[in-house]
């Protein structure tokens, strides 16, 4: 029984993952549900269980996403609470973007730029995240 709610929870994370991936590298308007699937190797019915439309695979990843960042488990350190700490994340960012050849931006802000006014609850992710990230700063 453990082994199966195992792999559910890693198939639902293995989707997450990809579709930020994919919404990074391409736009959320760009990327479809049948693109998602194919590239994280899982079926409709997996997707639809889990997520029930686009936005709730948006809306799981945004949330997904701002877990890490509160958690600290994203790679560069996100609670800045020396000069050091303030350093390595600006490397942080700017290591990310040379490891994409600066083809892309900001996931989050290529997700909340691809959102339409009629997406609130999505928008309302995105300012979630921003919003942490300014206090952390801010706090330091």
């Amino acid at each position: 029984m453990k082994k199966r709610a195992i792999r559910k929870a890693d198939t639902k994370l293995k989707i997450i993952q990809t579709a930020l991936e994919l919404f990074h590298k391409q736009g959320v308007r760009a990327t479809s549900v049948d693109e998602i699937l194919e590239a994280s190797g899982t079926g409709k019915s997996q997707f639809y269980y889990y997520f029930k439309s686009k936005d709730g695979v948006v809306h799981a990843v945004l949330q997904h996403f701002y877990e890490l960042l509160k958690n600290n488990k994203l790679p560069g350190k996100h609670m800045i609470e020396t000069w050091e700490d303030l350093e390595n994340w600006f490397r942080f960012f700017v290591a990310f973007q040379e490891s994409i050849h600066c083809e892309r931006g900001c996931p989050v802000g290529t997700i909340g730029n691809d959102l339409s006014h009629d997406q609130e609850l999505l928008r309302q992710d995105v300012r979630l995240i921003f919003e942490w990230m300014r206090q952390s700063l801010s706090r330091f």
